[in-house]
């Protein structure tokens, strides 16, 4: 991929990650004022951080700062995809995974799954680089 190519597919989840990142931090002021604190409550605190955490994760991807901190970009993206899994499974359930899955409206659909859908494509990417790196260094360690 080429770096213009890379740059606007981070682009692209990461705009609409940034509305996410105001209802994140919407839902947490809500959260933490009404100051009732179930199950319920505390997973989606739990989500909400977690979300942040995956925002901060594609900033890092947009700063390019995957090649020097490969493993705490990893972290993030998957602390931000964990929190959308979560998220859809506890709040929205079958019915919403079956919106995720359909791509039933896609206007809807890329401002809510792409960010993570990008995030997961950069995950995978970085952890088959540092895969690679450790096998080259495992066979460099053999010789």
């Amino acid at each position: 991929m080429t770096k213009t190519l890379i740059y606007l597919l981070i682009l692209s989840g990461l705009i609409p990650a940034t509305l996410l990142l105001g209802l994140n931090l919407l839902g947490l002021a809500i959260i933490l004022n009404n100051g009732a604190f179930a199950f319920k409550e505390i997973i989606i605190i739990t989500t909400c951080l977690c979300g942040i955490c995956g925002y901060v994760g594609l900033c890092m991807l947009l700063l390019g700062k995957q090649l020097h901190h490969p493993f705490r970009v990893c972290t993030l993206l998957a602390l931000g995809v964990s929190a959308f899994v979560v998220f859809i499974s506890v709040e929205g359930r079958r019915p919403a995974w079956e919106w995720v899955l359909t791509i039933a409206e896609p206007d809807e659909w890329i401002i809510l799954v792409w960010p993570s859908v990008v995030a997961l494509i950069f995950l995978i990417k970085i952890a088959i680089e540092l895969l690679k790196a450790k096998l080259l260094r495992k066979q460099n360690d053999f010789h």
